[in-house]
């Protein structure tokens, strides 16, 4: 475990260095005429699972969320904080949908985000959030 996390700081370190630059603040906030995907929350965390480990989301096919973040365990400690909050990697303020176009962008390397009505954005979110949730309970204890 002690490994793991000393790896994970290492490749948030890195990230953070090699992907600070580059996202503007409009590609990672929802516009406000925007219209979330609307479905239960069950199907969604569902189908977020699934987008997880999809390396087909990445511009070269060889990334996906799960790479970096394979379980809950992989976070560092300000995923515990709610979102909006500072993220570190980002450099500002983000909700959790603009964490998710922030990875979508930067780490996976795709030139647009996610569409904001999509179900992708909707289900890796909703997703994103069960694994926050998972990770409060593993760090509290």
């Amino acid at each position: 475990m002690k490994k793991m996390k000393i790896k994970f700081i290492i490749a948030v370190a890195t990230m953070a260095f090699i992907y600070s630059c580059g996202v503007g603040q409009d590609q990672i906030t929802r516009p406000k005429d925007s219209k979330k995907y609307s479905a239960g929350q069950a199907a969604l965390i569902m189908e977020g699972q699934k987008l997880w480990n999809d390396k087909s989301l990445s511009a070269g096919g060889n990334k996906a969320c799960g790479t970096c973040h394979p379980d809950a365990e992989t976070f560092g400690d300000g995923f515990a904080k709610p979102y909006p909050h500072k993220v570190n990697m980002v450099g500002h303020v983000v909700t959790v949908e603009g964490m998710v176009q922030y990875c979508i962008l930067k780490p996976m390397g795709q030139k647009e985000p996610l569409a904001w009505d999509s179900k992708e954005l909707a289900a890796l979110t909703a997703y994103t959030l069960k694994l926050q949730k998972d990770f409060r309970k593993i760090s509290s204890k």
